[in-house]
């Protein structure tokens, strides 16, 4: 069992089922993040959903970035496992979207707190679940 612990710098965890014990795997800086924060220690930004793995093999994120005291935007990623186990980096961030954000019912608005609870591959759709101001679900 493997888990993103922290996303800039990139953190993959290896979890012992058995005793719960974890261990870094690896470490890695994004440089297309650098943008989200100005110095190192300021990096603002959540987790998300499951990974969904993807026709060419990478796995799709999407992890959540407060851009103002309580304004959240969203933020699409996919990431690459190494075939060489031995690498220094086994898990890399090889793309990342602009930031987005989910509408409210104020045309031209973004809801103000959000969060992406799920994603899921449907033939050809992508399905995200999210909820809006921590009391109601939605789906698009």
């Amino acid at each position: 069992l493997y888990l993103i612990f922290t996303i800039e710098p990139l953190r993959v965890m290896h979890v012992n089922v058995k005793t719960g014990q974890c261990a870094e795997v690896s470490v890695v800086r994004t440089p297309a993040l650098s943008a989200l924060h100005p110095r190192e220690d300021e990096f603002r930004g959540h987790g998300g959903p499951a990974l969904v793995p993807l026709p060419s093999g990478d796995l799709l994120g999407m992890a959540r970035v407060q851009t103002g005291n309580l304004l959240y935007s969203h933020f699409f990623f996919t990431l690459r496992v190494s075939s060489k186990p031995s690498s220094s980096a086994p898990v890399i961030m090889s793309s990342v979207s602009p930031l987005l954000c989910f509408g409210s019912s104020r045309p031209g608005l973004c809801e103000v707190i959000q969060f992406v609870g799920g994603l899921h591959v449907d033939k050809e759709q992508l399905v995200i679940t999210y909820g809006v101001n921590d009391c109601e679900p939605k789906v698009t």
